[in-house]
């Protein structure tokens, strides 16, 4: 869901950035591929007491982890210059993303796309 690729704005850059991930996918019939993949983000080092950090709002419970998401893929090859891709992936955030984004309300992020890959 590219929540981190601005990094450094949001006082996680400083902090450096882990992804540990599951990727899997399948090919249940010609033509069409099913993707799937499940990450865990972390910092690198404590947020807490480190100057570079937005940690103003975060506690001293709050860790090292930022929250996991979910990614579902479909894609279908639709001619040799055509594909077609729907996604959706859900991000749930831990207290530390929170935290630092003071977030306030729903702490969870849902996302879903349709794209066509046409080349000329």
């Amino acid at each position: 869901m590219d929540l981190f690729l601005n990094a450094r704005n949001t006082g996680t850059g400083a902090l450096g950035f882990t992804d540990l991930a599951i990727k899997g996918s399948l090919k249940p019939v010609p033509g069409w591929t099913v993707k799937g993949a499940f990450h865990w983000f972390e910092t690198d080092t404590s947020s807490v007491g480190n100057p570079l950090s937005i940690g103003s709002n975060v506690t001293a419970g709050a860790g090292d982890e930022l929250g996991t998401e979910m990614d579902l893929q479909l894609i279908h090859k639709y001619n040799a210059n055509t594909k077609i891709s729907a996604g959706y992936s859900v991000f749930a955030a831990s207290q530390l993303f929170v935290e630092q984004r003071a977030i306030v309300g729903s702490s969870e992020a849902e996302w879903a796309y349709i794209m066509f890959d046409v080349k000329f």
